[in-house]
């Protein structure tokens, strides 16, 4: 009689020989890549013009972060020429000028072994913000002692025939039990009356007014933080490709979830890759 272990593994044999025979790599044949100009550049009217230029990378590569210091840097104010970036190190090129609320910005960049590249922007004006009112709210729905929360209202004028977009990030003081460092800690948003967020990206909630162009609208917050606290609400004025950035940033951190269809950051440097784009904002102190 023959032995059953010899028999299965006369049977797996041709098995492991088909698997083993169909296995065949396959190289891909990938374009070779072009290196491109990478900006990184949000300016307001509060800090000094600057921004970081780097060099795009395969997408296989695994070469460390290539800055590239020997850019020239031009920037042009409503079309026309405003001043020159000078390098200060590790890509960055600043000025000692600050640009204006409610102008245009046009950054354009050269550099030895890269294409030329453009990006326009603007710098918003402060979001109109008046009748800041912060209450007590309702003792919190989490934790066992259901301490008081914060309300806060305030009526934000939207100029009309225009788009305009904003974000508002809450947060406090707090310090380490430990450590006795203090520390900012964001305040969770637990309702938002009468318009919602349309995303989040980190802390930061992101509205467009194309539910109230051109409307005086309140409003109105709750926050989880107590009324003896100090809360801080920053408000930023921002531009649209800002806005748009950010929108697709966070769209595209979704992709682990196969239900959702890739999404490519939005970019508006012409010639190259990132984003220059501007920003005016302001915190309120409140308690």
């Amino acid at each position: 009689m023959l032995n059953r272990k010899y028999i299965s593994l006369v049977l797996l044999l041709p098995i492991l020989w088909v698997l083993i025979a169909c296995e065949r790599v396959i190289e891909l044949d990938y374009p070779p890549h072009t290196p491109k100009l990478v900006v990184n550049g949000l300016i307001n009217p509060d800090s000094a013009l600057a921004i970081e230029l780097s060099a795009s990378q395969n997408a296989f590569s695994n070469q460390e972060h290539e800055l590239v210091e020997n850019a020239t840097v031009k920037v042009f104010k409503n079309g026309i020429h405003f001043l020159n970036l000078e390098h200060t190190g590790k890509g960055i090129y600043r000025s000692d000028i600050k640009p204006e609320a409610g102008h245009r910005y046009e950054l354009q960049a050269t550099a030895p072994g890269y294409p030329a590249i453009k990006a326009t922007t603007y710098i918003p004006v402060p979001a109109a913000l008046h009748e800041v009112h912060p209450t007590v709210g309702p003792p919190s729905s989490s934790g066992s002692t259901r301490e008081p929360t914060t309300n806060v209202s305030f009526v934000l004028s939207d100029p009309a025939a225009e788009e305009n977009f904003y974000l508002m990030r809450f947060f406090t003081v707090d310090s380490s039990r430990f450590f006795k460092v203090a520390f900012l800690r964001d305040i969770s948003l637990n309702e938002s009356i009468p318009v919602a967020p349309e995303f989040w990206m980190g802390s930061s909630s992101f509205y467009s007014d194309r539910l109230f162009n051109g409307q005086a609208l309140r409003f109105m917050f709750n926050l989880g933080n107590r009324p003896d606290r100090v809360t801080y609400i920053t408000v930023g004025h921002i531009s649209k490709d800002y806005y748009h950035y950010m929108r697709t940033v966070g769209k595209q951190s979704q992709g682990d979830n196969t239900n959702i269809q890739p999404v490519q950051v939005s970019n508006n440097i012409e010639g190259g890759i990132g984003l220059f784009a501007g920003y005016n904002s302001f915190t309120l102190e409140l308690k």
